[in-house]
């Protein structure tokens, strides 16, 4: 029985999915299947990929039909998922051996929909390969306890929040997904978690916090805030805006407001 599908969307990842496939096949007690998407590379990562499948029975490869961004490639491995809880990691990222296994045990005993860890930031640009929490210890208690959209949305305004819980990368129960027909924003090319993540919470899903970095996440220079995109960042917030135009009716005063200013947020940093 498979109990995490892992899904990676990978674009021109060659020289990082063998380690990130490494990391996700070695997982401790937990059974995985990686379904890696590749989203039409124009490297080698085709060949890399298929050297992983015939190495470990756990990975299972996908390829898009054209260049379609992240978000359309997890869709792709979210219908070919098999597992009970579905996870979402990065092509250059990494996990610890013991992650799903804790974040299991975290949800099971919370009753939780969703459990996220903190990010452990290792600097590759750096010579010292240096590293640092998201979070750090003071601020972990504002993550204890339960999600809402206000608080969901307070902390994800750029340049105002402490720091910004939609880097998280989210563990779900697939038949939570499933049920509501829950799927990525497949215009969004950035911030796509954060989305899914809040319509997660639109819909009544429980999430819990674990305040430990399994979850290593590679800082690299493209990833760098001077490379801000302004079109992707647009699309993200007329995203936002149909979001809450669809689930108006359910939304409480208070939530829509706080969709709002996250919107208005969005907006400034823009400018």
């Amino acid at each position: 029985m498979v109990e995490v599908s892992v899904i990676v969307a990978a674009w021109n990842a060659v020289d990082t999915i063998e380690r990130c496939a490494d990391s996700l096949v070695n997982q401790e007690d937990v059974d995985v299947e990686v379904i890696i998407v590749n989203d039409c590379s124009t490297d080698q990562t085709a060949k890399k990929i298929a050297q992983l499948t015939e190495t470990y029975p756990q990975v299972i490869s996908a390829r898009m039909e054209h260049n379609s961004g992240p978000s359309a490639a997890r869709n792709v491995g979210l219908d070919l998922a098999r597992g009970e809880w579905v996870g979402i990691v990065d092509a250059d990222d990494t996990i610890e051996p013991n992650r799903f296994a804790s974040l299991l045990e975290a949800a099971a005993e919370n009753h939780a929909d969703i459990c996220v860890d903190n990010l452990n930031l290792v600097q590759s640009y750096s010579r010292e390969g240096k590293s640092s929490v998201l979070i750090k210890e003071d601020q972990a208690g504002h993550l204890i306890h339960p999600w809402s959209v206000e608080s969901y949305t307070s902390f994800n305004k750029p340049y105002s929040s402490p720091f910004l819980i939609g880097f998280l990368k989210p563990l779900i129960k697939t038949a939570f997904l499933k049920q509501r027909n829950i799927k990525y924003n497949a215009d969004l090319y950035n911030s796509e978690d954060y989305l899914l993540m809040l319509e997660c919470i639109i819909q009544g899903a429980k999430i819990f916090y674990v305040d430990y970095p399994y979850y290593n996440y590679f800082v690299n220079a493209s990833s760098l805030s001077g490379n801000f995109n302004p079109e992707a960042h647009q699309n993200l917030i007329v995203s936002e805006r149909q979001l809450l135009e669809r689930f108006a009716s359910a939304l409480s005063d208070r939530e829509a407001k706080a969709i709002e200013e996250h919107i208005e947020s969005l907006e400034l940093a823009g400018v």
